[in-house]
């Protein structure tokens, strides 16, 4: 009987109000089953993805968001390096320029 219960606590839908915070609509989504049953923690992340009238919202895994800071890490640092070189590019043309002048 115990595992009926527990397959059709699984199943369940659940339905939530959009509040507005800051004058923006916002859905709030609390509760242990978040934790016991989807295995959200504090600090999760997820994809909301819109199909017709509803809203797909996938967890995403630890992973795959060490790979988007890694890749955004990289982003950084070759638009740092581009700005670096031509740093360089513009004071060699000035030093240059000074030497023949």
């Amino acid at each position: 009987m115990a595992k009926k219960v527990k397959d059709n606590q699984k199943s369940k839908t659940r339905s939530y109000k959009i509040s507005e915070m800051n004058g923006r609509p916002c859905l709030k989504i609390n509760g242990n089953y978040l934790a016991a049953e989807y295995g959200f923690e504090p600090g999760s992340r997820v994809e909301v993805t819109k199909q017709g009238d509803s809203l797909i919202i996938t967890k995403i895994d630890q992973a795959t968001i060490e790979y988007q800071n890694a890749l955004q890490q990289r982003r950084s640092m070759r638009e740092e390096m581009k700005k670096i070189t031509e740093k360089m590019r513009l004071w060699d043309q000035a030093r240059n320029s000074h030497a023949l002048g």
